[in-house]
């Protein structure tokens, strides 16, 4: 049985990037975005220069998501 979470389905997708959100200085990957979907509960957005996930820059609204995803990935 599959175990839903529900704020990650009930988090809402963000367009553009609120002027409050903190950038995070490790880039972003597909393996990075799949760990945020699973560890983050906060909202996030991306900030996608290409098509391709690669390379690409993730924001968070709460301080603490963004500070837990750097000391993991950086």
């Amino acid at each position: 049985m599959i175990k839903l979470n529900p704020y990650i389905w009930l988090r809402p997708t963000l367009n553009k990037v609120p002027v409050h959100f903190i950038k995070c200085s490790t880039t972003l990957n597909f393996e990075k975005l799949l760990w945020v979907d699973k560890n983050i509960q906060g909202r996030f957005a991306l900030s996608m220069g290409n098509s391709l996930i690669d390379d690409d820059i993730i924001y968070f609204e709460d301080p603490k998501d963004a500070m837990y995803y750097e000391l993991t990935w950086s």
